[in-house]
């Protein structure tokens, strides 16, 4: 049995990346300010889920409305690296 599944271009999505959290932390609040102002420097579209949920739903709801990449910001970031894509 074959999945059938719906795709489309990537230089059609309504946006280009995501921004999200692993949870609601106000540590993770600079850096998501600095990951937005380096998305808009360049010109690249995105949306933005801080929110509380688990990161699989916002996972999935990217997947949806069809964003290609995801920038997670966690723990990680705030102690290593800027973020994870």
């Amino acid at each position: 049995m074959v999945a059938d599944f719906f795709t489309f271009p990537p230089s059609i999505s309504p946006y280009k990346a995501a921004i999200l959290t692993i949870v609601q932390n106000p540590d993770f609040d600079p850096i998501i300010s600095k990951v937005k102002s380096d998305l808009s420097h360049i010109s690249v579209d995105y949306k933005s889920d801080t929110g509380g949920k688990l990161i699989g739903r916002k996972y999935s709801k990217m997947d949806e409305i069809g964003i290609n990449y995801c920038i997670v910001v966690d723990y990680d970031s705030v102690r290593y690296s800027p973020y994870t894509v």
